[in-house]
C-alpha cells in the first residue's frame, strides 16, 4: 500500500518495481485526502469530458501501470456512485488521454520551477520559515486553483507546535537569498504567499 496521486507521483517507480515482480499495489489518497476534489478549471482541463475533479484524480491513479486497487474515502452516497462509475470504466484513461494529462501536469510543474524547486538549500531559516513548504502551497493555490486547501495547510504551518513556519514569520533578513541556486526572489515571493494564503485583514 502506497500513497499516490497526480500531485504526489514520487512512488511511481515503486509501483512499477512491485508490478514487475508480480505484486499487487493498493493506492492510498488517490484524491489527496479530498484536496483534489476541489472544483477548479485547472484540474478539469487535465482530462476532457471528466465530470468532476475527483474523477480526474481517480482515473489517473487507476490508469497507472501496476495499480490494482485504489482506496478512496467516501462520506456520502453520491461519492460512492461516482467512484463506482469511474472504476467501472473499461479504460480509466486512454493512452492519448494519459499522455495529454501528463503534458498538462508538466506545463504546470514548469511554472512551479520558476518559483521554487524545493531543493532546500535556503534552509534552515533563522526565523523558522519553512520556505519550500510555503512555496509548494503557493504553487498549488496558483496553478491548480487549490486555494481553500492550501490556505488551511498554511494556517497549520502558522500554528505549528514548532512555531510559526509560515511566510508571515519572514523578517526579510535576506539570509536565504545567497543560498538559492536558482536566484528565486524568495522574500518577495514569501510576501505574495502570505498575501494569497494568509488571514484576511479587516477594514
Amino acid at each position: 500500500v502506497v500513497s499516490f496521486n497526480f500531485l504526489n507521483r514520487e512512488t511511481e517507480d515503486t509501483i512499477a518495481y512491485a508490478a514487475d515482480r508480480g505484486m499487487g499495489v493498493s493506492i492510498m489518497n488517490p484524491v489527496g485526502g479530498g484536496t483534489l476534489a476541489a472544483q477548479t478549471p485547472q484540474i478539469m482541463h487535465l482530462v476532457r469530458g471528466a465530470k468532476s475533479p475527483a474523477e480526474v484524480a481517480f482515473r489517473y491513479v487507476l490508469s497507472t501501470p501496476g495499480v490494482t486497487t485504489a482506496l478512496s474515502g467516501m462520506s456520502e452516497l453520491g461519492q460512492v456512485e461516482e467512484n463506482l462509475r469511474v472504476a467501472s470504466r473499461k479504460t480509466p484513461l486512454t493512452a492519448v488521454q494519459r499522455r495529454e494529462m501528463l503534458k498538462g501536469l508538466k506545463r504546470i510543474e514548469k511554472k512551479f520551477m520558476l518559483t521554487c524547486t524545493s531543493c532546500g538549500y535556503c534552509m534552515p531559516c533563522p526565523h523558522g520559515v519553512k520556505v519550500p513548504e510555503n512555496f509548494l502551497l503557493f504553487n498549488q493555490a496558483r496553478f491548480f486553483g487549490l486555494l481553500e486547501a492550501s490556505s488551511k495547510r498554511f494556517a497549520a504551518l502558522r500554528d505549528s507546535k514548532e512555531g510559526d513556519g509560515s511566510a508571515l514569520a519572514c523578517r526579510r533578513c535576506g539570509s536565504c537569498l545567497s543560498k538559492c541556486p536558482n536566484d528565486v526572489p524568495i522574500i518577495e515571493q514569501l510576501d505574495e504567499t502570505a498575501a494569497l494564503l494568509g488571514p484576511v485583514e479587516g477594514p
